[in-house]
């Protein structure tokens, strides 16, 4: 995995000196990030970074910054068609003071829409550093939301 990084951390310097919507930022505890325009997409083949068959227990973490309560996807593997999230985050506002983070899966050769695995609900962090993981084991998907086991979803 440590390769895999490697990989993904040169690519993204890469982009940073082509792409204007790319720029260096400072991050949680001052240590360098990567900002993100809105809007910007960054297209790569998954299969770079994930294998065919995907992991039935897995998990993932996350540290970001929204600059607005707009929110977006923070990544989604699509189908070839572009048109069923197969995995993916969407962090959405949902009003008074509430962020929604939805963990989306679907089996895109079974659906033809995008499914919402779990969604959680969490204080709003617009402008704040927030660090965040999704473990999925089995059929349980628990959220860890600032390094506190938050919700546990089915």
């Amino acid at each position: 995995i440590l390769n895999q990084i490697s990989i993904f951390w040169c690519q993204v310097k890469s982009l940073l000196n082509e792409r204007v919507e790319l720029y260096k930022a400072k991050g949680l505890d001052g240590f360098p990030a990567v900002g993100i325009k809105r809007g910007v997409e960054i297209v790569v083949p998954y299969r770079q970074y994930l294998p065919r068959k995907f992991f039935r227990n897995f998990a993932f973490t996350a540290v970001i910054r929204p600059d607005d309560r707009q929110g977006g996807y923070l990544f989604a593997v699509v189908n070839p068609l572009d048109t069923v999230v197969d995995l993916g985050v969407l962090v959405e506002s949902a009003g008074d003071n509430q962020t929604n983070i939805t963990l989306l899966y679907t089996d895109s050769s079974k659906e033809t829409d995008t499914k919402a695995l779990a969604s959680f609900l969490v204080p709003e962090f617009t402008k704040d550093w927030v660090k965040f993981a999704l473990e999925i084991q089995e059929d349980n998907v628990v959220l860890y939301f600032r390094c506190i086991r938050f919700a546990t979803r089915q």
